[in-house]
């Protein structure tokens, strides 16, 4: 099985003519990059467009070569990401705290 998968990969690698194999497969690494930001952008939070900006530069970067780049975008926007989380928790009060229910 493990043959026929290697045979396949192949295959789909060879499929699109040679003058424009590499300039399909890097748009198709943005695209299939892009596809988790979509929801990250449409929960309309900050935690989303965190993750949704992080999302896109790293697939960019990625297609264009600069691993080294989109992992430190990533680790950036993992920082941040932490960041917003802890503001965002210490900035509502807790459930069930006084003056919660509006008394």
């Amino acid at each position: 099985s493990s043959v026929l998968l290697q045979e396949l990969r192949l295959a789909l690698v060879k499929l699109p003519p040679e003058n424009i194999r590499e300039p399909l497969w890097r748009i198709a690494e943005i695209v299939v990059g892009l596809f988790p930001c979509v929801p990250a952008f449409m929960s309309g939070t900050y935690v989303g467009d965190i993750v949704g900006a992080t999302i896109v530069v790293s697939s960019v970067l990625v297609a264009r070569g600069g691993h080294q780049a989109a992992f430190l975008v990533d680790a950036v926007g993992c920082a941040a990401l932490a960041g917003t989380s802890l503001w965002l928790a210490l900035r509502s009060p807790a459930p069930g705290a006084v003056g919660d229910d509006g008394s």
